[in-house]
C-alpha cells in the first residue's frame, strides 16, 4: 500500500474526494453513480483504504480506535505510586524508541 505522504497518493486522494463531493452534490442518479464508481476506481488503483472517504450511500467505517474518556474514579488501590511511575517511565521510553 502506498504512503499518504507520497505526492501521487495525495493527488489521488484529492481526486477521489472530488468525485465523492460531486456525487453528494448532484441530483442526477446516473451522474452520482458514475462519480462514486470513478472515485472508488481512483482510490483502489492507488491502494488507498476506502474507509478514509465519505462515500455517498456507503455506511461510515467503524472507528478504529476507541475514544479516550476520563475516569471519574482514582486509580485502583493495587497500584502503588512507584509502580505507576515505573509504568509512565516505560511508556516514555517506548515513545522515544518509536520516534527514533
Amino acid at each position: 500500500m502506498t504512503s499518504a505522504g507520497n505526492p501521487r497518493t495525495a493527488r489521488d486522494i484529492a481526486r477521489a474526494e472530488r468525485c465523492f463531493a460531486l456525487a453528494r452534490s448532484t441530483t442526477f442518479p446516473a451522474e452520482r453513480d458514475t462519480a462514486i464508481a470513478h472515485g472508488i476506481t481512483i482510490a483502489e488503483a492507488a491502494g488507498i483504504d476506502l474507509d478514509r472517504f465519505d462515500i455517498p450511500g456507503r455506511p461510515p467505517a467503524a472507528p478504529k480506535h476507541h475514544p479516550m474518556g476520563f475516569r471519574s474514579q482514582p486509580a485502583p488501590d493495587d497500584y502503588s505510586v512507584d509502580e505507576i511511575g515505573d509504568l509512565m517511565r516505560a511508556h516514555h521510553r517506548h515513545m522515544e524508541e518509536a520516534r527514533a
